[in-house]
């Protein structure tokens, strides 16, 4: 199954956007409802915060990773769903006013699971579409297991995932996209298992992990970049995934890293381990990876010493934005885990999976092996014209 995260924030196109002055301000969302806090914060510079009392409690939320772990140690709920009537405060950081819309793109992007601060050459590698909502619908797991139903994921920019109901199993297929042809390129079976409920199933995927796919909510969607589509009877299902039971893993191709050389002002592909590792702990970069959406962000702890082959991983603190939109980790001090690298493999031991990395006659693989307990939030489109939802998802890579 592939994990790309989905970075949600929602469309509106009925209402303008305010400014909101150095400080606090008061504001509300215009009638925008379900409102993502992160469509808000994502457009404030690092350290902002959104603040409410709701439900008899205070929430708050932030786009400081830092801040956001305040906010939780003082046990403070997480303000994710700012709803249609709620009035809320907006801290902005700045020392500038700050024009913020309430009509934010509904934004899939698919973050490089290693970033470098060093990235001077990358472009922005968002897909953007304005979804217009009907509401949440009901939608059980019977709904989820109909015969023949097909879901789409398009939060990667290289290409998407489609996910067919087939004979008890989801499968689950990757097509690369480049130049505008795409190629099916991977095949995963995820056995479908016990339905536990109207909303949780147990599935199993091909390299033995077990996990529980958790229907949370799901919308109509009546219009995608203001064209009217009620005849085409699309619905976003939101999703959480957790792993309850560890696999064997199974390596995958992916795109070498790259890291900035100043001797030649150029970006220069890693192609062998000893390179990696050495980005990895270099104290003047900031390779991380995990799942930014999730919190769990880890970057190996610095050392000038480069004949080392084992030591900490940290938990990486975000901070700010890189120019072209990618959040921008830095090294914290909590140590979370352990890396190795022996007989070629560079492995790191973290709190929700085990990752390696490899070269293989060249090729650069990664294998992950999840841990029992860590969760993935996925969103899912659908509709009755899954060949109509192909052809434009397919048309976003021309």
């Amino acid at each position: 199954m592939k994990r790309y995260i989905l970075s949600l924030s929602l469309a509106s196109a009925l209402f303008a956007g305010i400014q909101v002055k150095s400080g606090w301000s008061m504001v509300s969302t215009g009638g925008v409802d379900s409102l993502d806090a992160s469509c808000i914060l994502q457009q404030l510079p690092s350290g902002s915060v959104v603040w409410s009392y709701k439900d008899d409690a205070w929430m708050a939320k932030s786009n400081s990773e830092q801040v956001n772990n305040l906010i939780s140690g003082h046990n403070i709920a997480l303000y994710n769903s700012i709803g249609r009537y709620d009035g809320f405060w907006v801290f902005n950081s700045s020392t500038d006013p700050v024009n913020i819309e309430m009509n934010c793109s509904h934004q899939y992007n698919r973050d490089d699971q290693n970033g470098s601060s060093n990235d001077q050459n990358s472009s922005s590698d968002n897909i953007e579409s304005n979804f217009t909502f009907g509401g949440n619908i009901t939608f059980t797991t019977t709904d989820l297991l109909q015969q023949g139903n097909t879901f789409f994921d398009v939060s990667n920019t290289d290409g998407y995932d489609k996910t067919v109901v087939s004979s008890g199993a989801f499968i689950d297929t990757w097509y690369d996209c480049d130049g505008g042809q795409c190629t099916q390129e991977e095949d995963d079976t995820i056995t479908i298992g016990n339905i536990n409920s109207d909303n949780n199933i147990s599935v199993t995927i091909d390299s033995g992990e077990q996990g529980d796919l958790v229907i949370n909510s799901a919308k109509s969607i009546t219009a995608v970049d203001g064209n009217d589509t009620t005849g085409l009877g699309l619905k976003l299902i939101d999703l959480t995934y957790t792993v309850t039971v560890s696999g064997s893993g199974h390596w995958d191709d992916r795109e070498e890293d790259t890291y900035y050389d100043q001797s030649t002002n150029s970006q220069q592909y890693i192609t062998d381990i000893v390179t990696l590792k050495n980005q990895y702990i270099n104290p003047n970069s900031s390779y991380w990876f995990g799942d930014d959406d999730n919190g769990d962000v880890y970057i190996f702890a610095e050392s000038n010493d480069t004949s080392i082959t084992s030591g900490n991983v940290v938990k990486a603190i975000q901070d700010g934005y890189h120019s072209n939109g990618h959040k921008r980790y830095v090294r914290g001090t909590e140590v979370v885990g352990t890396w190795t690298l022996s007989n070629g493999v560079l492995t790191a031991d973290t709190p929700t999976k085990i990752k390696k990395w490899r070269f293989n006659n060249g090729t650069f693989q990664e294998l992950e092996i999840e841990k029992p307990g860590s969760t993935y939030h996925m969103k899912w489109i659908t509709g009755n014209s899954p060949s109509y939802i192909e052809q434009v998802i397919r048309s976003f890579y021309q």
